[in-house]
């Protein structure tokens, strides 16, 4: 992400134009309208001038360093930098005639079309302008990484605000994409963070859940084999598996890839809820302590009581009591492995139906 900011300057002296480049939280957090921290509000001064002698003072946080604690009056860096500076560079852009004079051509303008708001690539396009005017011209170009210590909190906390503003009625438009993005940044630019595990699969989950809404909307939502409907992008979760393996973050990952496993409408076939029970016995197997082991389990069980019913219209007594007696020792399971669970409860609820013979599937909901 970066901010612009620029003075303006009379005639052709060259103009300064600070470009930041700010790989943390303070920066990011511009994806999100409204947000307006950034590294000024911490330590750098915006005053107008590039002497750190004239300090300013902001939410009564006095701004201590400007462009010269960073480099030298030739544009060399200064070493070290000061504390939450990583690094900094300094660019010439501009050209002078064989005569000395000053040459008004630019192979670096920037076109129509180059908006902040875009990815610099692709996004932002490139072009010569053989007669640049000074209010366009970039001439001396400075650029800082500075990091908080503790931006992956503050981006963090952002992506938290956007998730909740999106789940609100009425909420900020876009908001949803918004908190996808800063989980996203969150993992990628503290990946030593202890919360990097967590943003990364908040991101994938909002992805997620935004492309089963998507997959729901289509007229092959309802086909039988999953595979003819459409798929969920697996890339993200399946990056949380491979890079937080053994993390419960994983396991939440592991546990979504399975939507696309799924059947759409079983239409009356037992092959459906068969696979599936098994998908789910799978699932307890290979996560036994993950915070979905419970509700894997408990899909189990219901879908072994649907079978019961499917077993019946099929006027195959001997599996429709295989599969009951299946759904009663999977539902017991659940209170034994899973006491505090709210699907202990739900669990108990099924056994009382599959003991009472009392369908769970057909004209009965669950």
């Amino acid at each position: 992400a970066m901010i612009h900011f620029k003075w303006p300057t009379a005639g052709r002296r060259p103009r300064r134009t600070v470009v930041i480049l700010v790989l943390t939280a303070l920066v990011s957090m511009l994806l999100a309208p409204g947000f307006a921290l950034a590294v000024h509000d911490f330590a750098f001064q915006l005053d107008g001038d590039v002497s750190a002698s004239t300090t300013t003072n902001i939410g009564g946080t006095p701004q201590t360093i400007d462009w010269d604690s960073l480099f030298d009056s030739t544009g060399a860096k200064k070493s070290p930098l000061p504390a939450g500076f990583s690094a900094a560079a300094f660019h010439r852009d501009f050209n002078t005639k064989t005569n000395g004079s000053f040459d008004t051509s630019d192979a670096t303008t920037f076109a129509t079309g180059s908006k902040d708001t875009l990815n610099i690539t692709p996004g932002w396009q490139c072009a010569t302008a053989n007669n640049l005017l000074s209010k366009d011209d970039v001439m001396n170009a400075y650029a800082a990484a500075f990091t908080a210590g503790n931006g992956d909190q503050i981006l963090y906390g952002e992506a938290v605000d956007s998730e909740v503003e999106a789940s609100r009625r009425g909420g900020r438009r876009g908001a949803d994409k918004d908190a996808l993005r800063l989980y996203y940044r969150v993992a990628e630019y503290f990946p030593n963070s202890p919360l990097a595990g967590e943003a990364a699969y908040r991101s994938a989950d909002i992805a997620w859940q935004l492309d089963v809404e998507d997959m729901r909307r289509r007229p092959s939502a309802q086909e039988k084999d999953p595979y003819m409907r459409h798929q969920m992008d697996e890339e993200q979760m399946r990056k949380v598996i491979k890079k937080y393996p053994g993390t419960k973050w994983a396991d939440l990952a592991a546990y979504d890839l399975i939507d696309n496993k799924l059947c759409g409408d079983w239409q009356g076939d037992p092959k459906c809820p068969e696979k599936e029970t098994s998908l789910y016995e799978k699932y307890v197997a290979d996560h036994p302590q993950s915070a979905k082991a419970a509700e894997a389990l408990y899909n189990a069980a219901w879908r072994q009581s649907a079978l019961i019913e499917i077993y019946r219209e099929r006027q195959d007594q001997k599996k429709a009591e295989e599969s009951r007696a299946h759904a009663i020792q999977l539902a017991q399971r659940i209170p034994q492995q899973y006491a505090n669970s709210d699907f202990a409860y739900r669990a108990q609820r099924l056994l009382y139906l599959l003991q009472q013979k009392i369908p769970t599937y057909g004209n009965t909901s669950d």
